[in-house]
């Protein structure tokens, strides 16, 4: 993939000292190919094939007890990068992994960092709180806005919650419909 935007609904209160992960994505030779997270006492990251943007969002706007709707965008053309928070722009820069690209036929994994393909788990990098409405495209022009406003709920061509095959392991799940509320 040249570009990527993944989009997930996400709610928490847990804040640690370490590293927590939301989504990975790993390929044989990187399991860091795509992945997102937050320091507990830091920011909001992301990785594109094992290098690492670290933005100016604290993660305490991402634990903070209430459902929020954030998206992670990519293009390797001027290395545009963007992190939307509800709909919003909360960070974005550029000369980000220019020229590369996320190789295919890998891994996606909710709630854990990949230390090798779909495995190599750390207990202490799990996200603990709530995951749902996981999108990935090919792209980075999805219309964000609309998403987090309950005005569209695409699939992503890549990954399609609605669609993808989910396995739990070690979780509770249950459903809520997010946008009903909104």
């Amino acid at each position: 993939m040249t570009a990527i935007t993944a989009c997930l609904w996400a709610k928490t209160t847990f804040a640690a000292s370490h590293l927590i992960h939301h989504l990975s994505y790993a390929v044989s030779g990187s399991h860091n190919a795509f992945l997102t997270g937050y320091e507990g006492n830091g920011n909001i990251f992301f990785y594109i094939f094992r290098q690492r943007i670290t933005t100016s969002i604290p993660s305490s706007e991402m634990s903070d007890g209430a459902w929020h709707h954030w998206c992670f965008a990519w293009n390797n053309g001027v290395g545009a990068w963007s992190v939307f928070r509800d709909g919003m722009p909360a960070a974005r820069g550029t000369g980000f992994q220019t020229s590369r690209s996320i190789p295919p036929n890998g891994t996606w994994i909710v709630g854990q960092d990949q230390d090798s393909v779909g495995g190599g788990f750390d207990v202490y990098q799990a996200y603990v709180g709530d995951i749902t409405s996981v999108n990935v495209w090919n792209t980075n022009n999805v219309n964000v806005t609309a998403m987090a406003n309950c005005g569209e709920n695409l699939g992503g061509n890549v990954i399609s919650w609605d669609t993808v095959t989910k396995e739990s392991h070690e979780m509770s799940t249950y459903g809520e419909v997010l946008c009903r509320y909104k």
